[in-house]
């Protein structure tokens, strides 16, 4: 689980914040989907 967040609802909010631009989808896998901070974030954290 994701934050203890059930999978739909993980699955909508991560959609949710790469529609927002705050995450991009670093792996497209159906099973193996991962996610990473947008350029612009992780400029903000260098």
């Amino acid at each position: 689980m994701f934050f203890n967040y059930k999978p739909r609802s993980a699955t909508a909010i991560l959609s949710r914040w790469v529609n927002e631009g705050f995450l991009v989808v670093h792996d497209p896998g159906l099973r193996t989907r991962s996610y990473a901070l947008a350029e612009h974030y992780r400029k903000l954290l260098d």
